[in-house]
């Protein structure tokens, strides 16, 4: 066991103090107040009209946000319980963008890092199951399965918690600002159908299905045979359970696939991919659009929805907090390989 003295701990604490100091001072105006370890509150500038408050819960999380600047380095902080917000994570980001832009004189990065490296370090445990993905090296169609599996196997009562009853993960279509969740992802879900103009008789396949959510609406609503696919064994299990309770078994049914390498040896009239994507690595986007062609009936239509981002579009500095905890492909025009 190490024990600090008090005679250290007063000096991580100053240098701790006089690095947050000459950061914030570097933004000039700060839309946010501040409160330190021993309760200490610094005011918002240059009113005191604050947006939000940022709690620091120990010095030791100077070190681990400034001496790697980036939303990782954040918002493992923020996860791990060593860093906190009083008010809306919304107004945040614009804030720590102000932060993560920031550029300094070799004179005074010389003061900041020495300030840094006399501050211990946070201990993160990094484990369980919401430790991040990490592993590399992996051939791209294990890289995937592992990924899915991290992100989505775990229990159906954590998605529950805030997703609607249909268990929708993709965004869902609000007509209206009055609309419920649930009523918005029903929206989404007929709106795909309409658009595929479903019949019934018609088969259709959707790639990444989820809990289940279109396979069962297009089953029970416009009288499809509907295939979903997943590489989540625990996703197939509660999807299928679903199907079962809905009396829908006859028509509707969830298997555990790589729809990179399904290949049934028949095709489909419609195809669906929806936020499926965000889990291909963009140097596979090639074989996706192809194995869709492939298992498509000629005249028949494939749907497919993901999130996009213009390849123009600038990055946050330093590594991505979303890259480690939660999408371990590459997105559209993202240029970049997830999973760091």
């Amino acid at each position: 066991m190490t024990i600090t003295s008090p005679a250290t701990t007063n000096s991580i604490e100053s240098s701790a103090r006089s690095l947050l100091q000459t950061v914030l001072a570097r933004l000039g105006s700060r839309e946010f107040s501040v409160q330190l370890w021993d309760g200490e509150q610094w005011p918002a500038v240059p009113n005191g009209s604050a947006d939000f408050k940022l709690m620091l819960r120990s010095p030791n999380v100077v070190r681990s946000m400034f001496s790697d600047v980036s939303a990782l380095t954040f918002g493992e902080a923020y996860i791990y319980g060593h860093l906190d917000i009083e008010g809306s994570l919304i107004d945040v980001f614009e804030s720590g963008d102000r932060l993560l832009g920031l550029q300094y004189p070799a004179a005074e990065k010389l003061r900041l890092a020495r300030w840094l490296w006399s501050i211990p370090p946070p201990k993160y445990s990094r484990s369980g199951i919401f430790s991040g993905f990490v592993r590399g090296g992996a051939r791209p169609g294990e890289r995937i399965r592992d990924a899915v599996n991290y992100h989505y196997d775990h229990p159906v009562e954590f998605w529950k918690l805030w997703l609607d009853e249909s268990l929708s993960y993709s965004c869902a279509y609000f007509q209206s600002v009055q609309a419920t969740l649930a009523e918005a992802q029903k929206s989404k879900l007929d709106y795909i159908c309409r658009k595929l103009r479903l019949k019934p008789g018609q088969r259709l396949l959707d790639l990444g299905c989820g809990w289940g959510a279109l396979v069962m609406h297009a089953a029970a609503n416009y009288g499809v045979e509907a295939l979903g696919l997943t590489l989540s064994r625990r996703q197939a299990e509660v999807a299928r359970e679903r199907i079962r309770q809905a009396g829908l078994a006859d028509t509707c049914r969830v298997e555990v696939e790589n729809f990179l390498e399904f290949g049934p040896g028949k095709t489909f009239d419609r195809i669906a991919s929806v936020g499926a994507a965000e889990h291909v690595p963009e140097k596979c986007f090639d074989d996706y659009f192809a194995r869709a062609y492939d298992l498509l009936r000629p005249g028949g239509q494939f749907l497919h929805h993901a999130i996009v981002r213009a390849r123009y579009g600038q990055d946050r500095p330093g590594r991505s907090f979303m890259d480690r905890y939660l999408f371990f492909g590459s997105f559209p025009g993202d240029g970049r390989t997830h999973g760091r």
